[in-house]
């Protein structure tokens, strides 16, 4: 299990992927999730990269930097979630342990799942804000790596959706009393209204790499 002193950012690719395939409940759907944000902002810095510095696209160059500084920092950032969402969850299965007799149990569970819903909905945000990037990558980008947009926004859409799963599974056992809170209702809308703007925006995404690859 995740230990706090310790990252998955020092593992390895195998054993990050062996402990994924482990058992032991993190890293798991929040790691992949965020891996795959991740992943999609890195992609996008390589199809930065790649048109930086040529002359058939100066014209955007100072547009395109800017992007590869925003995709670098959600890069970043979307990293650091893999380990905060195993972080939290060790709060989240300490509360779980809380005996049911405690009065304070169900205060303290929600408290729990309200902290364990925090890198989801981020994951969710910065994912959103690489797509926004993509978006003016496709469009302008170098065509030698046009493909890499589309691979990106496909990675984009996972991290969106696996971490919105993440969010169901937590919101489903908080108690109805916070359910009810204005607060939570207005957050998880507004969550739930990103994922659907931006998993249709990864999409148009996504089929604009495919007229650009075809000709069309």
């Amino acid at each position: 299990m995740f230990v706090d002193d310790s990252s998955y950012l020092d593992m390895t690719l195998r054993d990050f992927l062996n402990a994924l395939a482990s058992k032991e409940p993190v890293p798991g759907g929040g790691g992949a999730s965020a891996l795959a944000g991740a992943l999609a902002a890195t992609l996008g810095c390589m199809v930065a990269n790649l048109t930086i510095g040529k002359k058939k696209y100066a014209a955007v160059e100072v547009e395109v930097r800017q992007s590869l500084d925003k995709l670098t920092s959600h890069q970043t950032a979307l990293m650091g979630l893999i380990d905060e969402d195993a972080r939290v969850f060790g709060l989240l299965a300490r509360a779980y342990s809380i005996p049911k007799t405690n009065p304070d149990r169900t205060r303290m569970m929600d408290a729990a799942l309200v902290k364990a819903n925090n890198p989801p909905a981020q994951m969710i945000e910065y994912a959103c804000q690489v797509l926004d990037e993509l978006e003016m990558l496709v469009k302008n980008g170098s065509s030698l790596a046009i493909s890499d947009v589309g691979v990106a926004a496909v990675c984009c859409a996972a991290a969106i959706n696996g971490a919105y799963l993440n969010l169901l599974i937590n919101r489903k056992a908080l108690s109805q009393t916070y359910l009810e809170l204005e607060v939570e209702e207005a957050g998880f809308n507004k969550v739930t209204a990103l994922k659907k703007a931006y998993s249709a925006k990864a999409d148009r995404i996504m089929c604009d790499t495919i007229e650009h690859i075809r000709g069309d």
